[in-house]
């Protein structure tokens, strides 16, 4: 997930940590990224409109709540809480015009009825509201039940816009609020999408739910996983079907001071650390 490259020294309100300070040379240099995030506002096709202050939470009520470090306020983050309990949220807004690589978001709409493929026995094929889109950033690279999402990415599509959600758990006590907050989005969805999700992503949402003492509360989603399908195309042309590779070799999309995903954990246990 891209937004992992964020620095998460910047989020905290203070300084880079010095050298001495990092786990190893590739996590400073992850910390030290060149650029900050530029505020939904800036992003083409983006909007934060939808956001309350950055730096200000709401409950549910409406009455005021914590006050984040000021840090956040150029990424548009705001504390969300529900009846769990409270995590980290950043919500952007994009025009169906918006063009990411080479492609418009309203394709996506012209796209959907092919994807019925993946599930020939439903009467109600894919359209762009009945699908979620979802990845996720883990403490781990393995599938045992030690193994926590600290951060969720969402996206659906929501009348004329289509949104990006990004949800991060600042310690281990506000996994259950975001776990909460997906399942809602989950319910709402039929059609769940993702890469490399049938193997990991999924099985280790799932059992995230039960660890957190929150039942067998998942849905049973119709999955749509494009790894396999990649494969079938692309594994005797392309060097790898890796995520990044795909997008840049066929969707024309270049990620920018990317972190890979090995280095993830790292950083965020020094975001818990520090």
């Amino acid at each position: 997930m891209s937004g992992i490259r964020e620095r998460m020294n910047l989020l905290r309100g203070r300084p880079s940590a010095g050298p001495e300070q990092s786990a190893d040379d590739a996590v400073r240099e992850a910390l030290r990224a060149t650029e900050e995030q530029p505020a939904a506002d800036a992003l083409p096709g983006g909007s934060a409109d939808a956001l309350m202050d950055a730096t200000t939470d709401a409950s549910p009520d409406g009455s005021a709540g914590e006050q984040l470090a000021s840090g956040w306020r150029g990424m548009n983050v705001r504390t969300q809480s529900n009846e769990w309990g409270d995590f980290l949220l950043r919500r952007i807004e994009y025009e169906l015009d918006h063009r990411h690589g080479e492609h418009r978001l309203a394709e996506l709409a012209e796209a959907a009825p092919a994807l019925a493929a993946f599930h020939p026995a439903q009467t109600d094929g894919p359209s762009p509201d009945s699908m979620l889109f979802l990845d996720l950033e883990t403490t781990g690279l393995g599938s045992g039940t030690g193994n926590v999402p600290f951060m969720t990415g969402l996206g659906y599509a929501e009348g004329d816009r289509f949104i990006v959600e990004q949800a991060l758990i600042r310690h281990p006590a506000e996994e259950r609020a975001m776990l909460h907050h997906v399942q809602r989005k989950l319910e709402e969805r039929p059609y769940l999408i993702t890469y490399n999700g049938r193997t990991f992503d999924w099985p280790l949402l799932a059992g995230r739910y039960i660890m957190n003492g929150m039942g067998r509360r998942t849905a049973n989603p119709l999955h749509l996983d494009f790894l396999h399908p990649s494969r079938s195309l692309w594994r005797n042309t392309l060097a790898s079907c890796r995520l990044s590779q795909v997008e840049e070799e066929r969707l024309g999309i270049s990620r920018k001071d990317d972190v890979p995903g090995s280095l993830a954990p790292a950083i965020y246990f020094q975001f818990l650390a520090d």
